[in-house]
């Protein structure tokens, strides 16, 4: 029933040549208004001769009670200690925004709890193929292909558990001021995408001849060339994306750190037309906000949660400002050790740190201005994160609303895969 790893072969220094993984539906089973009740399970088989030189072979299978439905995907995985390679094969269910998914446990209980169906999801019956390379740890590369007939999926299911507000459903195809076509014809789509990433001032150090990098002292660069490719294969897609961002996490001194992520890209030529491949936000965004605030241990997804949870947190359309056309966001976060609530709320002497966070986003085809500034309590029962955040609407106030966060604990030193 749960989840285990079964090991074979003569245990190296810290391996074993052989691995079976066996993934509980368990530990991956959630609701979603589209398919029910869900459960996935899979087998993974590795192959390794070093800690992080492995060959790997993944079956995973999906069950959609509510729809009587199977599907699953075959998954080969060659990673060395300089790259990655990963072939998919499948037929599957999607999220509309590709890159920072929605967790399915937290939309379950959103959807559950407050009749909020955030995850939006349809069928994909693709192959792709995803290269990693790092050259060095400044400098590294990022490559995806991806070639599928796509599928709309519709509500199925009004089932919950609360009736909060009395709430219909919102529908699993969504729309907004640009698109406001719901749903979509089933096509064929061929997309390749390209990111390049640099630290341009990172330092290393040796002690005790082992080289340790300080991933605080530089920004991450990161430049996207996302594409869609018509008559390719019988493709309906086309357009193009460009998107340059900088990050940076930085260590001001051991009682303050922050964080800024500046994202700015536009759409080329062609405009994409399906609302699948616009520029989405709002990954994370949820009942509560899981996951580290400004860290992650994804080459590329650094930052992860900051960027697609911070900005225009109070909004729970994960889609209203989904675009093709140009945007700017800028996100920033600031945890002090010590600031002006603790004393008061007599938290002085707890593990408790106060928050900063300062947003903006502008959609130029929305003409909006998107601005929010908020605090919070970091560490509230260690696991907790306690905000109060103000919105604003092209110079407008709009209302304050509050959040919870769980598991916020923030790392400076960022780790790759």
């Amino acid at each position: 029933i749960l989840s285990k790893s079964f090991y074979f072969g003569e245990f190296k220094r810290d391996f074993y040549p052989f691995e079976i993984y066996y993934k509980s539906p368990v530990f991956d089973s959630n609701f979603n208004t589209v398919e029910g009740f869900v459960a996935n399970s899979g087998l993974v088989f590795r192959k390794r001769w070093s800690r992080y030189h492995m060959l790997e072979a993944e079956v995973l299978g999906r069950r959609a009670f509510g729809i009587n439905r199977n599907s699953g995907l075959v998954k080969l995985r060659y990673r060395a200690d300089s790259f990655d390679l990963i072939l998919t094969n499948g037929d599957f269910v999607a999220q509309y925004n590709p890159e920072n998914t929605i967790s399915p446990e937290m939309n379950s209980l959103s959807t559950l709890l407050l009749k909020n169906n955030q995850m939006k999801i349809y069928r994909s019956k693709f192959t792709s193929l995803n290269f990693t390379k790092r050259y060095s740890a400044r400098f590294f590369l990022k490559s995806m292909l991806e070639y599928s007939e796509r599928s709309q999926m519709d509500n199925t299911t009004d089932y919950y558990w609360i009736n909060f507000l009395n709430r219909d459903f919102k529908p699993n195809n969504p729309t907004n001021s640009e698109y406001t076509q719901e749903g979509f014809a089933t096509h064929k789509s061929f997309i390749t995408q390209l990111q390049v990433g640099f630290r341009p001032f990172l330092t290393q150090s040796y002690r005790a001849n082992t080289r340790l990098t300080d991933w605080g002292s530089s920004p991450l660069l990161l430049a996207k060339y996302r594409a869609g490719w018509k008559d390719v294969g019988g493709s309906s897609t086309d357009f193009n994306q460009v998107e340059l961002s900088y990050l940076h996490n930085i260590e001001v001194n051991p009682w303050i750190k922050m964080g800024l992520l500046i994202n700015a890209g536009t759409f080329i030529g062609n405009k994409p037309s399906y609302f699948i491949d616009f520029k989405h936000y709002n990954g994370t965004l949820n009942l509560v906000q899981a996951g580290e605030m400004l860290a992650s241990e994804r080459l590329v997804g650094y930052y992860q949660n900051f960027t697609s949870g911070a900005n225009q947190r109070l909004n729970v359309n994960h889609y209203a400002n989904s675009t093709a056309g140009s945007y700017v966001e800028a996100l920033s976060f600031f945890q002090f050790s010590n600031l002006w609530l603790k004393p008061l709320l007599g938290m002085k002497k707890l593990y408790v740190k106060e928050v900063l966070i300062a947003n903006a986003n502008y959609v130029q085809n929305q003409n909006l201005l998107y601005n929010e500034v908020g605090y919070g309590l970091d560490g509230v029962f260690k696991v907790f994160r306690l905000e109060a955040i103000a919105n604003f609407i092209n110079g407008q106030f709009s209302y304050i609303g509050f959040r919870v966060n769980i598991n916020s604990r923030i790392r400076i030193g960022n780790i790759p895969e």
